[in-house]
């Protein structure tokens, strides 16, 4: 419900800008007593008349379905009043057609169903929203799909207005149907602009391009020409949104919709006769060139690379060392190795500056780095836990945090504490343990995935929830354990690791394995991408994403997400890790034999400069 608020200071933290328009600015925010992520609509009131702001804010309130972005308060601030509206984690319908992403005829469909949806809400209370367009058309990921919502009723109209003509000719000209241009509105006039959004999606292009002028004639004039690789029922469903005159279109929004959601199955599954990527976004697969260093006794699980010269493998619950004299990318084998015996089977390996963090699931042992190159390994014991934990430690090397969950009595243990400032005589007794602070969570239902340490000041909390729908939250803590807030988004995730860009993670969904999540957690944003392999391992560079599956075949991309290389790469790989701008260490196994391979991406046929 709408609650008007005059705080002292703002009820919510703002976590980033996430758009900016002609009358103020959008951000993404938290409230700061329930943790609930929102978007703060900033409206300047030298740029937004009041009676113009009421207006929008009459129409939002008048509004309440899952198809339309909901008010939920109206908040005042120094510049002007702040509307605290649904927050969409998918960003505008826009950003996934500039970024080139190809949407499955699935999902285009259920996005502009529920366009219509809302759409047709809005109708039924008189509202005429004007100004359609896929930049006010917001996205949520809700049971493994997409979920749209319409925004901006900045300019609606209210029927019994549409005659009115100091409301003025505004809009979008790209989507205005014909009679916009000649200041008459009615509920046809939407219909025909989801009939243009229609056609971006499945063709990847608007019907007619050009100046304002251009457009106008264009939709008043020329017919709208529909390539014939879409099917038939497609093709007759755009064809009747985009008549010239508006009797001769759907009559309401909801006819359209039972039109869309009576497009047969077997045109569904046709969606390669629409547009499809490029050649350039998929290039063939380059020849595999590397250099097999080492044969291996073991699978490795995990690979660290400390310097130019130094690598930790493990393997079971063995640590191993290896040295590279003159280098990771030099033809020479390792001139010394050294490795050790851990009580516990080894989950993860990090660098840190104070050594290399040796993790399992009852401990946080730090194996100094090697100056000169020593056959001896000798880890300190930093900290040990009763139970089975799982760790995460904060990129400075100056805290670690841990969590442990107890499905019997729905409740986790959050332990967060100091490294010391090092003296590596620490044994498994250091009292260090001690000192540990715990946060007791209760209510703990859900599954614990991953713990990261997304900045040297918080962490987040991983967990999948199945029970009463698909969903994976990421609660943020700061380093001295306040909770802040939580992040949702719906569907389960099986893996999730940090990327250099801050605040970025890069995750594969469980149940769509070749689909691939970018998360910004600050402002809190979604990128969805679907790849033609399913990914086993994956890793994060400063230029991009690389992605390997059972078979080694890898595929590279660009920060952006465009395809700039593939390799057919050996079979059964079971650790992948980058170095430097052009280096990549790659483990096999297979049966009872295994290689390390070390390859340098400047030798392969990638679109990349390095």
């Amino acid at each position: 419900m709408f609650t008007s608020i005059r705080p002292k200071r703002s009820n919510y933290r703002l976590l980033g800008l996430v758009g900016q328009g002609q009358f103020g600015r959008v951000f993404c925010a938290i409230h700061r007593k329930t943790g609930d992520v929102v978007a703060l609509k900033d409206l300047n009131r030298d740029r937004l008349p009041t009676h113009k702001f009421l207006r929008e804010l009459r129409f939002l309130l008048s509004l309440e379905h899952p198809n339309i972005v909901t008010c939920k308060a109206l908040e005042h601030s120094e510049t002007g009043r702040q509307l605290v509206l649904d927050y969409c984690e998918g960003g505008p319908l826009r950003r996934l057609i500039e970024q080139e992403v190809q949407l499955s005829l699935t999902d285009t469909l259920n996005i502009v169903s529920d366009v219509l949806a809302g759409l047709d809400h809005a109708h039924s209370k008189g509202i005429i929203h004007c100004d359609i367009k896929p930049e006010n058309i917001l996205l949520m990921l809700q049971s493994d799909r997409w979920v749209a919502k319409l925004s901006d009723f900045g300019i609606a109209r209210l029927s019994q207005e549409l005659n009115s003509a100091q409301l003025g000719d505004t809009g979008s000209p790209a989507y205005m149907a014909p009679e916009r241009f000649e200041n008459q509105y009615s509920v046809h006039s939407d219909i025909y602009s989801i009939g243009v959004i229609l056609f971006e999606l499945l063709f990847g292009r608007r019907p007619f391009s050009g100046t304002p002028l251009e457009l106008m004639q264009a939709h008043l004039n020329q017919p709208v020409s529909v390539p014939n690789t879409a099917p038939k029922s497609l093709c007759d469903i755009i064809q009747t949104a985009l008549q010239k005159h508006p009797d001769q279109r759907f009559q309401s929004a909801l006819d359209m919709l039972a039109a869309v959601k009576q497009v047969p199955a077997s045109a569904i599954s046709s969606s390669t006769l629409l547009a499809s990527p490029s050649p350039e976004i998929a290039p063939p697969p380059s020849a595999f060139q590397a250099q097999a260093v080492d044969r291996l006794s073991g699978p490795l699980q995990c690979l660290a690379i400390a310097s130019k010269t130094q690598v930790f493998q493990s393997s079971g619950d063995q640590l191993i060392l290896c040295n590279y004299p003159n280098g990771l990318l030099s033809a020479d084998k390792a001139a010394v190795t050294a490795s050790c015996a851990l009580p516990d089977p080894i989950q993860t390996l990090e660098i840190i500056p104070q050594g290399c963090c040796v993790i399992t699931a009852r401990s946080i042992q730090l194996a100094p780095f090697a100056h000169p190159p020593t056959e001896v390994i000798h880890p300190a014991a930093i900290a040990e836990f009763s139970v089975d934990s799982i760790t995460a430690i904060a990129p400075s090397g100056q805290w670690f945090a841990a969590i442990s969950h107890n499905p019997t009595d729905q409740e986790a243990r959050l332990r967060i504490g100091r490294f010391p400032t090092l003296s590596l005589s620490l044994n498994a007794g250091n009292p260090l343990n001690s000192d540990l602070r715990q946060i007791v969570l209760p209510g703990r239902t859900a599954s614990i995935l991953q713990l990261l340490t997304v900045d040297n000041r918080h962490l987040v909390i991983i967990s999948t929830h199945s029970i009463s729908g698909k969903q994976t939250t990421f609660e943020i803590f700061t380093r001295r354990g306040d909770y802040l807030g939580t992040l949702k988004i719906g569907v389960l995730l099986q893996t999730v690791i940090l990327t250099p860009t801050p605040y970025r993670l890069l995750a594969i969904e469980q149940d769509n394995p070749s689909t691939i999540l970018i998360i910004d957690v600050k402002p809190f944003r979604l990128f969805r991408l679907k790849l033609d392999i399913a990914p086993i391992l994956m890793t994060a560079t400063d230029w991009g994403y690389l992605f390997m599956d059972s078979q080694g075949r890898l595929l590279l991309l660009d920060r952006d997400t465009h395809t700039i290389g593939r390799i057919d790469g050996p079979s059964r790989p079971t650790a992948m890790v980058s170095y430097s701008q052009h280096g990549l260490l790659i483990a096999t196994w297979e049966d009872i034999q295994g290689q390390l391979f070390r390859v340098d991406l400047r030798e392969l046929d990638l679109d990349i400069l390095f």
